[in-house]
C-alpha cells in the first residue's frame, strides 16, 4: 500500500546509474520513486493508470533517451492525459531547448547534473502518492 504522505516521482533516463543515484537520493528525502529506462514503458504505465488521480505528481525525463526524444515523450504524456508536473533535464541547457520544452508541455527544464534537494522539493510540492 502506498504511503499517502509521500510524494511520487517517475524518473525516465536510459542510464541505469543515473536512475539508481536519483532513486537513492530521493528515497532518503521520503519521495516515492518509479524508474523507467526507456520511453515506451513510461507511456505504458501512464496508460495503465486508472485515471489522473493515480498519476505521479512529477515526471522527470532526460532530454536524450536511447529510444526517444525526451521532449517528444513529454508531449505524448500530455496528449495521453497526464496533467501533473513535468521536468526535462538536459546537459545542453539553453534557451531554445527550454522554450521548445515549455511549448510541448514541460513545466521546468533542469540542467545536469540534477540537484537532489531541488528535485525532492519539486516532487513534494507537486503531489502525493495515490
Amino acid at each position: 500500500m502506498s504511503d499517502p504522505t509521500r510524494a511520487l516521482a517517475w524518473l525516465v533516463d536510459d542510464s541505469r546509474a543515473v536512475l539508481r543515484l536519483l532513486e537513492r537520493q530521493l528515497t532518503l528525502k521520503r519521495v516515492a520513486v518509479r524508474l523507467f529506462d526507456a520511453a515506451k514503458p513510461c507511456l505504458n504505465a501512464l496508460a495503465a493508470c486508472s485515471g489522473p488521480r493515480h498519476h505521479p505528481g512529477l515526471i522527470v525525463i532526460d532530454r536524450h533517451l536511447a529510444d526517444a526524444d525526451g521532449i517528444d515523450l513529454g508531449a505524448q504524456a500530455r496528449s495521453s492525459g497526464y496533467r501533473g508536473t513535468m521536468a526535462l533535464f538536459t546537459a545542453t541547457h539553453d534557451g531554445d531547448t527550454a522554450a521548445v520544452a515549455r511549448a510541448r508541455g514541460f513545466d521546468v527544464t533542469l540542467p545536469k547534473p540534477l540537484d537532489a534537494d531541488s528535485l525532492a522539493w519539486l516532487a513534494t510540492v507537486t503531489g502525493r502518492a495515490p
